[in-house]
């Protein structure tokens, strides 16, 4: 129902009673849930060391570790979170993201590995305006010269705008004005804007719902 401070409350006493990685996992996961990342993260690390094993729970810890900036951490609960569930879309825009905020920081340059994970992100079910706009940024942030890569960014734009992506908020981010620009002089800009204008923009889900049965992945 939604009630995730209350739910925290009950699985920490539940894991009073009877300690637990699954009720550790089941508290963090509600106090990611609700914003509350620093008992999120602390939860998901005791769970992590008690032992519990599921992609669900790597995932959901490496986005609260992603929100803290704690990079590196991060991409390794990533990685071990696709490798046990290599079909599961959301690790995959995680990590994506994390490229990015490496690149934007200037910590690292933007590698392939990025960009094949926003495709495989999307490929995966993701269809999200908010997967779109990643995409293109991250297409367009080192396309140089690489008409390729230019071309996949502007039309991951045009996808941003035919899902319902607001313009003007599009026009005013500095990696993808150029690129709105150019989208305008296209012959199915007003299409796109209408097919945009019957949706409403939607967002990725990045934390992964953790199953009913919590026991290690095989």
């Amino acid at each position: 129902m939604g009630a995730y401070a209350t739910a925290v409350g009950d699985f920490l006493h539940a894991d009073r009673l009877h300690p637990t990685p699954e009720a550790q996992a089941r508290a963090a996961d509600c106090s990611a849930r609700s914003s509350d990342i620093e008992p999120a993260q602390g939860g998901f690390r005791l769970a992590i060391e008690r032992g519990l094993r599921r992609a669900e729970v790597y995932n959901n810890f490496a986005h609260c570790l992603l929100l803290t900036d704690e990079l590196l951490e991060a991409r390794h609960w990533l990685d071990q979170a696709i490798a046990l569930a290599p079909n599961a879309p959301a690790p995959y825009y995680n990590r994506a993201f994390l490229e990015w905020k490496l690149a934007t920081m200037g910590q690292e340059s933007m590698s392939s590995d990025g960009l094949e994970d926003i495709d495989r992100a999307v490929e995966l079910g993701i269809a999200s305006s908010e997967a779109q706009v990643m995409a293109a940024r991250m297409y367009l942030f080192h396309a140089g010269a690489d008409r390729s890569r230019h071309s996949k960014g502007l039309d991951c734009v045009a996808r941003a705008v035919e899902l319902g992506e607001d313009v003007d908020g599009l026009e005013s981010d500095p990696i993808l004005t150029a690129a709105m620009a150019e989208l305008r002089l296209r012959a199915d800009f007003a299409q796109l804007v209408a097919a945009g204008s019957r949706r409403t923009k939607s967002l990725v889900p990045r934390l992964m719902d953790l199953p009913d049965d919590l026991n290690p992945a095989e």
